[in-house]
Parts: structure tokens; sequence; C-alpha cells
């Protein structure tokens, strides 16, 4: 049952011999119907700092959900980095593979052909 101040202030009890002072249970009714009327002001604000609690609960959980967001694109990102950094490092190491060898199959036919040529030389010298 909800009471409101205003019941509490116009609540009459019935009169009977002996019974409690008028004044006395006026003045107690007044004080509590002001009591009540507080907390009732308090409980209106609680609800609303509440609400207002779970709203700011909402955004910050939606931030958060972004930043997992941001945060898992950009761990993706940078594997995807890292893969393509690692493929293109094996692409250059096979081509200075590939550039050695030829280097070094030209350096020895270069150095066959010197040597045969000094050996023609050679013969036509002795």
């Amino acid at each position: 049952m909800k009471i409101t101040p205003i019941e509490i202030r116009q609540k009459d009890f019935n009169k009977v011999f002996r019974g409690y002072e008028k004044e006395e249970v006026d003045a107690f009714l007044k004080s509590l119907s002001h009591e009540w009327e507080k907390l009732l002001d308090e409980n209106r604000e609680v609800k609303k700092r509440l609400e207002l609690a779970e709203k700011e609960i909402s955004h910050l959980r939606d931030v958060e959900s972004s930043l997992f967001k941001t945060i898992k694109n950009a761990e993706d990102t940078g594997a995807s980095l890292v893969e393509h950094a690692q493929r293109q490092s094996d692409l250059h190491m096979r081509e200075a593979q590939f550039n050695a060898e030829a280097i070094m199959s030209d350096a020895r036919n270069r150095a066959r052909t010197t040597i045969e040529e000094a050996e023609m030389e050679a013969k036509t010298l002795v």
C-alpha cells in the first residue's frame, strides 16, 4: 500500500473517551508526513541517479565493445603486415640467392675463360 505525505497529514482517527491527545497525534502525523516526503524525494533522486548510472554503464559498455573491435582490427592488421613482410623477405632472399648464383656462375665462366686463354697463350709461348 502506497501512502502519500498528504494522506498522512489528512488522516482522521475516531475519537474515543480517554483517547490520545489530538494535538500530539496531529503534530506527530505532520512530522511523519514531512519525513515521508523527504524519503520520497530522496527515493526519486536515487532512482534518477540510478537511471543515469545505468545509461553511463551502457555507454561505457558500447565504448568497451568498440575498443575491443579496434584492438582486434589492429591485431589482425599487424598480423597481416607481419605475414606480408615475411613473404617479401622470403622473396628478396630468393632473389638475392638467384643473383648470387648468377654472379658466381658468371665469375666461374670468366675464370674458366681466363684460364683457357692463359693456357693457350702459354702453349704459344713454349
